[in-house]
């Protein structure tokens, strides 16, 4: 007779439920209601296209292994993904409240198993933002879900003024998202928060926000235009990395930004604002402290124009730089990593000042020829060769690194060095 039965729903009062439903081959839906605290289907729990709702707080979902679970329900809040990869028929997931989704949620660390998961359904926008999520890899979105919102497949988000904070991760990955409109609450953006949202084109911040933290929209490559409020002092690494249709970024009063912190090999058009203290534009050219840092070098141009306060060149100066052969004057004395990231440089020549040559400086580019005029700075004065890795990336990476078969690099022989 349990092979007819088709719904089940059971009160639990214990918390604890075990698995009697392997025998039930026509079960389609099962819910638990009350507050279940463990349950674990079997492999053959129920028909193939099993709908499991369940009623708890603080269960952990640990080594589930139904192959007919096509969507779960979790009604309740810190619930706990833990390993759901065995579930390969697993479409929808829909979550009433919040959840903790571990590292192995949908990963066994070798290969992705949900990869059915298509569909991830929330009441509302703040029921996702209360998520926590510990690695990109157990964000569903990042499996290619699609995230809806009151039964609304999510293209244009608008965050609740009641947010104060855009957690790590939220929307990591997550191809659907256009528009995001963030509450004027909203105080911090975290990691990674809009990593990868390829069609995300644009942004409005609130005007309370203070932090954007690292690559949080590294990788959105529809997006235009960054205006910055007043607010936001820092960025952080590689913030907006990547954001190749970006031609436009108005810093405002930005004071601090971390290496890489906008890489936009096509920006057209930077705006800071006159009274910034920190950073200065000048001939399209944007410097820092009293112009003695290189920040960005308009990427179009094809010969270099640097006035002799320049000490530095900071990283992402030269992103996607269409000069080919470049002088340094003798007037600087550092270079920050990936100041030539993904450059046409073939040829640099460095002046008799550089002390400082960061890991890292030239990855992506075609350089074959680099001269240093002085002594060659720390980095490679012993021995040339060995460390070419830390200048120009990895050799086992050849989309990352410049092609060294033909490069040269020379040292003044009148030098110490």
């Amino acid at each position: 007779i349990y092979a007819l039965v088709r719904n089940v729903t059971i009160g639990c009062r214990s918390g604890t439920v075990e698995d009697k439903f392997a025998t039930c081959s026509s079960l389609t839906n099962l819910a638990l209601k009350g507050s279940v605290r463990s349950f674990v289907p079997e492999e053959k729990t129920g028909a193939p296209g099993l709908r499991l709702e369940i009623d708890s707080t603080g269960l952990t979902l640990k080594a589930w292994a139904s192959v007919n679970l096509r969507e779960l329900v979790l009604n309740g809040t810190g619930n706990r993904l833990q390993s759901l990869y065995f579930c390969t028929g697993l479409e929808t997931l829909t979550l009433t409240g919040s959840a903790i989704f571990e590292r192995t949620a949908f990963d066994s660390f070798s290969t992705m198993r949900c990869r059915a998961l298509s569909r991830v359904n929330v009441p509302d926008v703040a029921t996702w933002l209360n998520m926590s999520i510990d690695d990109y890899h157990a964000n569903p979105l990042y499996l290619k879900a699609d995230l809806y919102v009151g039964g609304e497949r999510l293209t244009d988000l608008r965050v609740p003024d009641s947010a104060g904070r855009i957690p790590a991760l939220s929307f990591y990955g997550y191809e659907g998202l256009t528009n995001a409109v963030l509450g004027s609450s909203v105080e911090e953006i975290g990691a990674d928060a809009f990593w990868g949202c390829s069609q995300l084109s644009k942004v409005a911040f609130g005007q309370k926000l203070g932090s954007i933290q690292d690559e949080a929209f590294q990788g959105c490559k529809a997006l235009q235009g960054v205006e910055l409020p007043n607010s936001v002092r820092s960025l952080d690494y590689a913030t907006f990395g990547m954001c190749t249709s970006l031609c436009s970024a108005d810093l405002n009063r930005l004071e601090e930004m971390v290496g890489g912190a906008i890489g936009l090999p096509k920006t057209c058009d930077i705006r800071v604002s006159p009274d910034n203290p920190v950073y200065s534009l000048e001939d399209g050219v944007l410097y820092a402290r009293n112009k003695s840092v290189l920040v960005r070098y308009p990427w179009e141009r094809t010969e270099l124009v640097l006035p002799s306060s320049v000490t530095e060149i900071f990283s992402g100066a030269f992103i996607g730089s269409q000069i080919t052969s470049l002088t340094l004057p003798d007037a600087v004395e550092k270079v920050w990593a990936e100041a030539f990231q993904f450059s046409n440089i073939r040829e640099i020549r460095f002046g008799r000042n550089l002390r400082e040559l960061m890991m890292f400086a030239f990855p992506g580019s075609p350089v074959t020829r680099v001269i240093f005029e002085g002594d060659a700075p720390r980095l490679i004065r012993n021995d040339v060769r060995p460390n070419l890795d830390k200048l120009f990336g990895p050799a086992d990476a050849p989309w990352w690194t410049c092609n060294r078969a033909d490069l040269t690099v020379f040292v003044d022989k009148a030098s110490k060095g």
